[in-house]
């Protein structure tokens, strides 16, 4: 089932024409086909306004339903599930990493405009934890770190490697088409 979309007004369609899908979607956790239903919006403060952010899906198991309960949630391309700040963030924290060659904290100051930079080094460690993912996104092509030379950490090195092979050799790259592509959050 597709988790992320390009805009609210084609999940909005998805999810009320859910019943027309009934051979095609299934419950992710039961596999029951013909039970979901659309079970409201998921909200997130952005910039001081409250946006949709996505919605939620249910395994009906009233109303002559017998599905499994559970709920699942669809997100448009531009949020990040259980994250602060959006996809146009994390990006711009990469590509002052990579392509600015700035440091964590300078990078993640840039990107949020914030002086704590506790969460960046939560983003490198999830990045790093997607690794094997942008790897085989890449289908493992040959990638230079011999550009982050400045850098100490090896294993930092050989990700920002590849986190610019996902920017160079990928055309239109960014966290939003990943997105849609894999159907997985980028970090």
């Amino acid at each position: 089932m597709k988790l992320y979309f390009d805009s609210l007004s084609k999940l909005e369609s998805f999810t009320l024409n859910i019943d027309c899908y009934v051979d095609k979607v299934e419950c992710p956790i039961c596999s029951k086909r013909g039970q979901l239903v659309s079970h409201g919006y998921l909200y997130r403060w952005v910039g001081g306004i409250l946006r949709v952010v996505g919605k939620r899906i249910l395994c009906a198991a009233r109303r002559g339903r017998n599905g499994c309960g559970s709920t699942q949630s669809l997100y448009i391309k531009t949020d990040l599930p259980r994250f602060h700040y959006t996809v146009v963030h994390v990006c711009h924290f990469f590509m002052c990493l990579v392509f600015l060659k700035k440091s964590v904290a300078e990078s993640y100051q840039l990107a949020t405009n914030c002086y704590d930079s506790r969460n960046a080094y939560r983003w490198v460690s999830k990045a790093k934890n997607k690794f094997s993912q942008y790897r085989h996104f890449l289908e493992r092509q040959s990638l230079e770190s011999t550009d982050f030379t400045n850098v100490a950490s090896s294993q930092l090195r050989v990700l920002m490697a590849t986190i610019r092979g996902l920017f160079d050799k990928t055309p239109c790259f960014s966290p939003e088409n990943y997105h849609t592509i894999t159907q997985t959050p980028f970090i």
